[in-house]
């Protein structure tokens, strides 16, 4: 396994990597803990596979904008206020089953912090979500 120097040093390349990640390839079990610390670590893993079988169905969406609109730290401790956009499939599954397309635009807040020498996610937040619909 590769490790970047550059990416992990900042909480935005952790996050940012993150984020990338749930998009492009699926995750193990050991890969959270390479991002994620404290109680979101815990919730994830007592989760028995469901949020590593969540978060691995993302895999197959495709990945929009990402940006970080705001950051604020105080010393080992960060808030990155961020926006994701992106767009997924989905059918409704009744009597007049309509399927198509989603596009997703969500801002969240991410707690950072340093944690044995390396930046994690200590809390993801959801902010406002928007969904458009195209049939």
């Amino acid at each position: 396994m590769l490790f970047s120097c550059t990416k992990k040093t900042t909480p935005e390349g952790v996050l940012k990597e993150f984020v990338s990640k749930r998009f492009s390839q699926e995750f193990e079990v050991d890969d959270f803990q390479e991002y994620l610390a404290g109680e979101i670590l815990n919730e994830v893993l007592a989760e028995d596979g469901k949020y590593l079988e969540k978060i691995n169905a993302s895999k197959n969406f495709k990945m929009g904008k990402f940006k970080i609109n705001a950051k604020r730290c105080i010393e080992e401790k960060c808030f990155l206020t961020y926006s994701l956009g992106y767009s997924a499939p989905y059918d409704t599954k009744d009597e007049n089953s309509k399927t198509g397309n989603v596009s997703v635009n969500i801002r969240k807040i991410a707690e950072m912090k340093k944690f044995e020498g390396m930046w994690k996610i200590f809390s993801i937040t959801d902010v406002k979500t928007n969904f458009d619909y195209e049939e």
